[in-house]
């Protein structure tokens, strides 16, 4: 069987926005643009690495809410300026405490 790597080698250079995308598709029920065998190798290969104790913990909800929030603002900005989406940053450049420190000041 192929692994993820190899069935989506598109799919690791913005694999949360892979995922992202294949979620809101099943949310709205469109499910021939889900890549079935891609998510289910991802899914089978993550269950085998927290089985193996090498998965990092789920993020925080804030960090969660953070990183929905920061994609939100790149397709804003996108809209707003004109600009393509590629030219904001893929990864939040500011961390999540960087930001409340920025918010305490």
């Amino acid at each position: 069987m192929k692994t993820f790597e190899q069935l989506a080698p598109s799919a690791l250079d913005d694999e949360t926005g892979w995922l992202e995308q294949s979620a809101e598709s099943i949310r709205n029920q469109r499910f021939n643009e889900v890549e079935t065998e891609v998510l289910a190798e991802f899914l089978s290969d993550n269950g085998e690495a927290r089985s193996a104790g090498s998965v990092q913990p789920p993020l925080s909800h804030a960090e969660a809410v953070y990183g929905d929030a920061y994609s939100e603002a790149r397709l804003q900005a996108a809209d707003e300026t004109g600009l393509e989406f590629d030219a904001f940053p893929l990864v939040n450049p500011w961390s999540l405490e960087a930001a409340l420190e920025d918010l305490a000041l």
